[in-house]
């Protein structure tokens, strides 16, 4: 529990804070609750939000930010939820998959530099910068539209993974690769609300 926790808080704090917002607080229910050894804690929706005493939409919509931020990943068993915690620290032998994932650090480290830039730019400044980062200026009302029909988070990490795919593997444009993400990732938003909800 704790040496995930200090992983969190020893990386850049605010932008953390910035992708989780109030969702923290079930973050932090999530890591002191947890199996120590699997880092997942199955339970109702309803019974996190009696605890916290708020509605239980309160709680589907923290789920789905930690989701969506990949804090955490989310299966349906009856008519609970299997919430697990991405990257769960504990004693463990090196593994290929943990080789893999010390050298996609790095990697990782830079979209979360971007995520936190981006973050901080209000919405007409966002999108002129995402036409700048892509080089396309004639794109400009498109980036726009898409700005303004889609929440930040949702923009900024179709922006991030965007970002990711080289030059060689664009087949049309990166603003045409960005637009299919942000909708792809609304629509995984809009179902995993969905999955929440029942």
């Amino acid at each position: 529990m704790f040496a995930n926790l200090k992983r969190i808080f020893e990386e850049k704090l605010d932008a953390h804070f910035q992708q989780m917002r109030m969702a923290l607080w079930l973050y932090l229910y999530l890591n002191v609750h947890a199996n120590k050894n699997t880092g997942k804690l199955v339970i109702a929706a309803d019974a996190i939000a009696e605890k916290f005493n708020v509605a239980e939409q309160v709680i589907r919509n923290w789920i789905a930010v930690l989701k969506r931020h990949q804090y955490i990943s989310v299966k349906k068993q009856g008519k609970e939820l299997i919430l697990k915690i991405s990257g769960w620290m504990k004693e463990r032998e090196p593994t290929v998959s943990n080789v893999l994932e010390n050298k996609t650090t790095v990697k990782n480290q830079r979209s979360k530099k971007l995520k936190i830039d981006l973050t901080k730019l209000p919405l007409p400044e966002l999108s002129g910068k995402i036409a700048e980062l892509f080089k396309a200026p004639d794109q400009q009302k498109v980036i726009d539209s898409l700005c303004q029909n889609h929440p930040t988070d949702v923009i900024i990490q179709a922006v991030v993974e965007t970002q990711k795919v080289p030059d060689s593997k664009i087949r049309k444009s990166r603003t045409a690769l960005f637009a299919f993400l942000v909708r792809q990732y609304a629509e995984e938003n809009s179902q995993t609300q969905k999955t929440i909800g029942h």
